[in-house]
């Protein structure tokens, strides 16, 4: 109450309260003066760290901005970033971003100070000049403007946990005990379970099952499997690239933190088309990098998939839609690997991108299957 009442709008419900030295010091230093501060690297993107964001430059300017990208601190795992702000208004627009450590000056940005401040996020300046292509997606609307989307909590996750069964050889009723599908088992247009071991709750897992009757007899939790079990296409976080597999008879229940987006059955494998298109990764990292545990990767909540573009209807995204399909069904991982790319180029070209160069950094990313 006390930082809120000194420092307005400044405070993020859920911001790490070291942003707000960034601010303070650009109120404090005189006119002129340089505030360089290390901050969490998701100082740049979190949502509830953007009135800092918007605070700090209320009084100053950004004028360059360090990425380190490597460990500095033996002891500490969290990435950092260190901006550089100067009291008062400069008249370049320009921030200088420097990477690597020890610093290398790898760009130099054009960056409007009140569009800046104005900005949900700063990812746009994490990844200039990390190699991530840029590009202009033609689009109809949103994914958000024909798909349910949404994402589940601790209530689900925890909830869940005394009724798992390890079902490893496939003897139990999938409709009474429908198979439960962790982050870990999707990769693109491909689900791994019963194939692939998960942790859930702490503990390993081969072929993780909830008890549906007991669920429903001893929770609350009855209605939110009962809307979960229906033809979606779930969505995994923390990865590299958007990372989507389709659920065609409705028979997942996904573990949080699955983003489950649910659509007409008949435009399902559309769906992840539009989610799998390399465009979509590049437009999403310039958007929201830098909330990810891992240095590159992608955390999207619920709302930011609602925002996914949504390509021009037309033959190049049914080509890209059914080659999806093909992925999902191939025999071996070089044919998954070839429809995944004919998907990948299709969808490309859905969006108005016809640039192989983003399809392959794009392959780049892929996960390599373990």
């Amino acid at each position: 109450v006390a930082l809120r009442r000194r420092y307005g709008a400044a405070v993020g419900a859920y911001a790490d309260t070291a942003v707000l030295f960034l601010v303070m010091g650009a109120r404090l230093v005189r006119p002129g003066g340089v505030v360089a501060l290390i901050l969490p690297e998701s100082f740049l993107a979190t949502r509830d760290a953007h009135g800092a964001r918007s605070a700090a430059l209320s009084d100053a300017t950004l004028e360059a901005l360090w990425i380190p990208s490597v460990p500095v601190f033996a002891s500490v795992a969290v990435r950092i970033c260190v901006p550089v702000l100067r009291r008062g208004v400069v008249a370049s627009g320009r921030v200088r971003l420097w990477r690597g450590s020890p610093p290398q000056l790898a760009a130099t940005i054009d960056a409007d100070a009140d569009v800046l401040r104005a900005a949900p996020t700063w990812s746009h300046l994490l990844v200039a000049g990390s190699g991530i292509p840029d590009c202009e997606l033609e689009a109809d609307g949103t994914l958000g403007d024909w798909c349910h989307i949404s994402a589940d909590f601790r209530a689900q996750y925890y909830g869940i946990a005394p009724f798992l069964v390890d079902d490893p050889e496939g003897t139990l009723d999938p409709s009474a005990f429908p198979p439960l599908v962790t982050v870990g088992l999707v990769d693109p247009a491909e689900c791994h379970w019963g194939r692939r071991r998960t942790r859930h709750h702490g503990h390993p897992w081969e072929a993780p099952r909830v008890d549906r009757e007991r669920l429903v007899a001893e929770t609350d939790l009855g209605p939110w499997a009962r809307a979960r079990l229906v033809p979606k296409v779930v969505v995994a976080t923390q990865t590299k690239v958007v990372e989507a597999a389709v659920d065609v008879e409705g028979a997942w229940l996904p573990s949080t933190p699955l983003i489950s987006v649910m659509a007409s059955p008949a435009r399902l494998w559309h769906v992840a088309a539009a989610l799998l298109s390399p465009p979509v990764t590049a437009w999403a990292l310039r958007r929201w990098a830098g909330t990810a545990l891992a240095a590159g990767g992608l955390k999207l909540s619920a709302a930011q998939v609602r925002a996914v573009p949504s390509p021009v209807p037309g033959p190049q995204w049914d080509t890209a839609a059914d080659a999806v399909r093909q992925a999902t069904e191939a025999g071996d991982e070089g044919e998954r690997r070839r429809w995944l790319l004919a998907a990948a180029a299709a969808s490309s070209r859905a969006y108005g991108v016809d640039d192989p160069a983003m399809v392959r950094w794009w392959a780049d990313r892929l996960p390599r299957r373990r």
